[in-house]
C-alpha cells in the first residue's frame, strides 16, 4: 500500500515542480519585463542659447521661456498618460561673457521650473571651462551626457564627468534618456581646451547594451545636439539598434508632422529636433505594445509666435533677468572702427538709395530690438547696428543714435574716407590738390557674402542664402 502511495506521489511530483517551474518564471518575466504604459508623451526643445524672452531676427518675434511654460503646460494636462520633458542641449550660448554668465544662471532656474526630466548637454554648453553647467546639475534640471568630461589641463586628471544617462520610470517600466553629441570625430578644440567628448561610436554602443542590461531599461531615448542632414543623422543613429528613439539632425520647421505605425516605423525612430532659440517645443505622443514595442506615434511642432500667451510665473523669471543685466556692469569691447557718419550722411548725394533702405527691414533693425524688449541683450545689439557687428555683445546704451538699425556704412562700409575721396574727385582734380597715397574710396559698391554672414548665420538666420538675399536687396 505504501509502495503504490510512494509510484503515485513519485507521478504527481515532476508535474507541481514543473507547475512551480512555470508560475517562477511567470512571476521572474513579470518582474523583468514590467507591462508598458499604453501611451507615451515626449516633449522636447532645442538650442535654447540663451534666449530667455522672443527673438525677433526671422519671422518675427518668437520663442522665449513664457511661452514654452505655457505650451508645455497645456501639452502636460491634455496627455492621454504619462509625459517626458527633454532638452537636446545648448541651453546656454556658450560665450563666457558676464552677460551671458548671468543670463545662463536665469535660463536654468527658468527651466528647472517647468521640470525637465532629462537635459542634454550639448557642444555650447560644453565649452564652459573650469566647473562647466555641472553646477546646474538638480532634480527638476538633471544633466546627462555620454563621456563629457572636464579635464585638469595641467595633470590630465578627470575632475568630473556628467552623468550618463538618467533612468525615469513609468510604474516599474524603466526608461533610459541618453545625452550624447552622436559625433566620434568632434575637436575639442570646438569645446574648449578642458572639455573633452572622449567617446566613439564603439563607446556609446557599448554604454547602451550596458543601461539595457545593468539598468533593465526597456526603452531608450538618445536626445543630442548633432545639427546634420536628416541622412547625416540617419547614419550616425543607425549605429545604435539599442535605442528604441533618437532625436537628433537638422530642426523640423513648425510645419512639420509625421504619424507612422506598424512596418513604416524605422529602428531608432530618428526625431528631428525642434527649431534653434527655443522658437518651438515638439510633441510626440507614442502608442506602445506591452513589452515598451512602439506600435504607432505622432509628432508635430508648436510655433512659439505672438499667439501664444506668456506664463506669469515664468515673466517673473524673465524680469528679474533684464533687471539683473540692466544693472551689471557691461564689458565694453573696442571694436567698431572709426571713419563712420550714419546713413543720414549718405542721404544728400544718395538719395534714391537712401529711400529704398528707409523701407528696408534693415532700416527697422533696432525697432525690431525695441518691439520684443530685447535692448538689455548685450548679445542682440552688434547685429541690429551699424559699425558693431564683429562683437559677441555690445550694451544698448553705448550704441550712438546714428548707429542704431543696420544702416547703409553696415554693407558698403565707412564713409568718412568715402567723402573726403569724393570731394578730393570733385575739387582736388580742379584745384592741383595732390591725393595721399592712403586716400582711398573704401566703399564696396556690393558687399560680399563674408560681410553678410557676419550675421545672417545660423541661428540668427536659418536657411540665408546670400545669392536670393542680394537680388533682392540690391538697390535698382
Amino acid at each position: 500500500m505504501l509502495n503504490k502511495k510512494l509510484m503515485r506521489t513519485a507521478k504527481i511530483l515532476p508535474l507541481i515542480l514543473i507547475a512551480s517551474g512555470v508560475f517562477t518564471l511567470l512571476n521572474m518575466g513579470c518582474y523583468f519585463r514590467p507591462k508598458a504604459p499604453a501611451t507615451l508623451r515626449i516633449i522636447f526643445t532645442s538650442d535654447t542659447q540663451g534666449m530667455m524672452t522672443p527673438c525677433g531676427c526671422v519671422g518675427g518675434p518668437r520663442g522665449g521661456l513664457a511661452k514654452r511654460a505655457t505650451v508645455i503646460a497645456e501639452a502636460r494636462e491634455s496627455a492621454p498618460g504619462p509625459v517626458l520633458v527633454l532638452d537636446t542641449g545648448n541651453f546656454s550660448s556658450g560665450f563666457m561673457s558676464n552677460t551671458e554668465i548671468l543670463k545662463t544662471q536665469y535660463i536654468v532656474e527658468g527651466m528647472a521650473a517647468i521640470g525637465y526630466d532629462a537635459v542634454n548637454v550639448g557642444r555650447r554648453d560644453a565649452r564652459r571651462p573650469r566647473e562647466g553647467v555641472s553646477s546646474y546639475n538638480s532634480e527638476n534640471f538633471p544633466l546627462t551626457s555620454a563621456f563629457f568630461t572636464y579635464n585638469d589641463d595641467d595633470t590630465g586628471e578627470q575632475k568630473y564627468s556628467y552623468p550618463t544617462r538618467i533612468i525615469r520610470e513609468v510604474g516599474e517600466f524603466r526608461i533610459a534618456i541618453v545625452g550624447s553629441t552622436l559625433d566620434a570625430f568632434i575637436s575639442p578644440n570646438d569645446l574648449g581646451y578642458q572639455n573633452d567628448p572622449g567617446s566613439t561610436a564603439e563607446d556609446l554602443y557599448n554604454t547602451l547594451n550596458d543601461i539595457s542590461v545593468r539598468d533593465a531599461a526597456q526603452m531608450i531615448l538618445v536626445i543630442s545636439d548633432l545639427a546634420v542632414t536628416w541622412q547625416s543623422a540617419t547614419i550616425a543613429a543607425e549605429r545604435y539598434p539599442q535605442a528604441s528613439i533618437v532625436i537628433a539632425g537638422e530642426a523640423a520647421p513648425v510645419e512639420f508632422r509625421e504619424s507612422k505605425s506598424g512596418e513604416q516605423i524605422t529602428h531608432p525612430i530618428l526625431i528631428p529636433r525642434a527649431v534653434s532659440w527655443g522658437r518651438s517645443v515638439g510633441v510626440l505622443d507614442l502608442e506602445l505594445t506591452e513589452s515598451g514595442g512602439i506600435s504607432s506615434y505622432n509628432l508635430e511642432y508648436i510655433d512659439l509666435n505672438e499667439d501664444v500667451e506668456d506664463d506669469p510665473a515664468m515673466l517673473e523669471v524673465v524680469d528679474a533677468y533684464l533687471a539683473a543685466v540692466d544693472a551689471q556692469p557691461q564689458d565694453i569691447p573696442q571694436v567698431r572702427q572709426t571713419g563712420y557718419l550714419g546713413s543720414n550722411a549718405c542721404r544728400d548725394c544718395h538719395l534714391y538709395e537712401y529711400e529704398d533702405w528707409e523701407a528696408s527691414r534693415h532700416a527697422g533693425a533696432w525697432d525690431t530690438l525695441e518691439s520684443v524688449d530685447r535692448l538689455n541683450e548685450a548679445t542682440c545689439i552688434p547685429c541690429h547696428t551699424t559699425g558693431y557687428a564683429g562683437a559677441d555683445q555690445f550694451p544698448s546704451r553705448m550704441v550712438p543714435h546714428e548707429y542704431m538699425s543696420v544702416g547703409c556704412e553696415a554693407c558698403h562700409g565707412p564713409g568718412e574716407i568715402h567723402v573726403q575721396f569724393q570731394e578730393w574727385q570733385i575739387y582736388g582734380e580742379l584745384t592741383g590738390e595732390v591725393r595721399g597715397e592712403d586716400l582711398v574710396d573704401p566703399i564696396v559698391l556690393t558687399p560680399p557674402e563674408s560681410t553678410c554672414l557676419a550675421c545672417h548665420q545660423p541661428p540668427y538666420d536659418e536657411g540665408w542664402s546670400y545669392s536670393t538675399k542680394m537680388s533682392r536687396a540690391a538697390h535698382e
